[in-house]
């Protein structure tokens, strides 16, 4: 499990010394790195991995698919909901997807206060699926050197 003193710890690393921007940005590409891990060893849905795809294309291929962005987490939204689970969290399909939806919200990037929720948010759905603290640690020491 990726716990609370790990969290504060990432959180900590991954916007020191940046300025607001780059620093919501900088946790942003973590979220979307970190769902990658996450998702690479569960069975989800294509329309979640398609969804991946595109947040990790808009916050690592420089931002230019806001629009397709807000129609994946549509499609994604209406998925849980066809499966009856817009509300419920039933399986790592459910957290999995709720965590993706953390950086799915472009246009709220600079909300200071969204960007620290996501984060919190993004770790309890990721801890409901497994262990992946150390997966976490290794790819906050990788972002901060590149940073550094």
């Amino acid at each position: 499990m990726v716990s609370h003193e790990q969290i504060v710890d990432f959180s900590n690393r991954l916007t020191n010394g940046m300025d607001k921007a780059e620093a919501s940005w900088n946790v942003m590409k973590f979220l979307c790195a970190g769902i990658g891990m996450v998702l690479q060893d569960e069975q989800v849905s294509p329309i979640v991995r398609d969804a991946f795809a595109v947040a990790h294309r808009y916050w690592f291929e420089g931002a230019e698919n806001e629009h397709e962005l807000n129609a994946a987490r549509i499609k994604c939204w209406d998925f849980l909901e066809a499966k009856g689970r817009d509300v419920e969290i039933e399986d790592n399909e459910d957290a999995a997807v709720r965590a993706l939806f953390c950086v799915m919200y472009p246009d709220r990037v600079s909300d200071e206060d969204f960007v620290q929720e996501s984060f919190d948010w993004f770790f309890e759905m990721v801890n409901r699926i497994g262990d992946f603290g150390h997966a976490f640690e290794q790819a906050a020491a990788r972002v901060t050197r590149t940073v550094e």
